[in-house]
C-alpha cells in the first residue's frame, strides 16, 4: 500500500525518505529533542508512527541551503 503525503501519520521509512535522515540519526535527534518524538502502536510491537505535520513542520522550519 503506497503512503501520500496526506497521510496523518508515516512509519520509519516514509519519514527517512522524507527527511533524507537515516535510522540511528533519527533517533539521535529525537533523544536529543531535536526531532519530533515517533509513537509506539499499542498492540502492534515495533510499530512507531510519526505525525506528518509535525515532520512537515521540522522540515519547514530547516534553514535554507548556503548557496556557497
Amino acid at each position: 500500500m503506497a503512503e501520500h503525503d496526506e497521510a496523518l501519520t508515516w512509519r520509519r521509512r516514509t519519514v527517512e525518505a522524507k527527511t533524507g535522515l537515516g535510522t540511528s540519526t533519527l533517533y539521535k535527534l529525537m533523544r536529543e529533542g531535536r526531532f519530533p518524538r515517533g509513537r509506539r502502536v499499542p498492540g502492534a510491537p515495533g510499530v512507531v508512527l510519526w505525525h506528518a505535520d509535525e515532520v512537515r513542520a521540522w522540515l519547514d522550519a530547516l534553514p535554507d541551503a548556503d548557496p556557497n
